[in-house]
């Protein structure tokens, strides 16, 4: 195990070198960062992991994210250096967020939280996958189906892939209330006949 978090730590030392050249965080941070990325390593590789460890170390990533852009606010200009270690963060959450749907297919709430991470860092080619990887693992998933919809007709504007969407979560979960509900704002939002 303390072999396997070695290899990780130490394959990431180009990037503390990355985060030194870009001067965005000092030294001693960037060794807490590097103290706390093992220490979270060291927990996702124990025999029983649940998802509450995979999303404290992906809120960590994603704290060191918003920490980098308001940094870069407040100097005003931003670099080629600087893109570079935010995609560097913005890659290792990916990671993280694959690396824990791996684990807990089942779990809806972290494929969402992964989609509107996607949405929220315009990675539009990665949210399409994560969409189309969700629905295949929770096809009875009626939540899923309206955050589909929503994402094609808003996102995209295009209303007939919505409305592909509502029918197929219709058809998948009949039982979901909330299938109608939402296919009935959509409705009125494009002032469309949808069916």
């Amino acid at each position: 195990m303390a072999e396997a978090v070695n290899f990780l730590i130490e394959n990431e030392v180009s990037e503390a070198q990355l985060y030194e050249r870009a001067a965005v965080f000092t030294t001693h941070e960037i060794q807490d960062i590097f103290k706390k990325r093992s220490r979270f390593e060291y927990l996702l590789r124990r025999r029983r992991v649940d998802a509450s460890c995979y999303t404290n170390y992906i809120k960590f990533e994603q704290n060191l994210i918003e920490l980098l852009r308001l940094r870069e606010a407040h100097r005003g200009h931003g670099s080629a250096l600087v893109r570079a270690v935010c995609h560097s963060f913005i890659s290792k959450v990916v990671v993280l967020y694959r690396r824990a749907l791996r684990e807990t297919k089942g779990n809806v709430g972290l494929w969402l939280r992964f989609a509107t991470f996607c949405h929220q860092h315009g990675n539009r080619r990665l949210l399409s996958r994560v969409i189309t990887q969700a629905l295949q693992m929770n096809p009875s998933c009626a939540g899923l189906w309206a955050f589909a919809a929503f994402w094609e007709y808003t996102s995209q504007g295009d209303v007939s892939a919505a409305r592909r969407f509502f029918l197929r979560g219709l058809r998948n979960c009949s039982h979901g209330k909330g299938m109608f509900f939402h296919l009935a704002k959509i409705i009125t939002w494009s002032n469309l006949t949808i069916l």
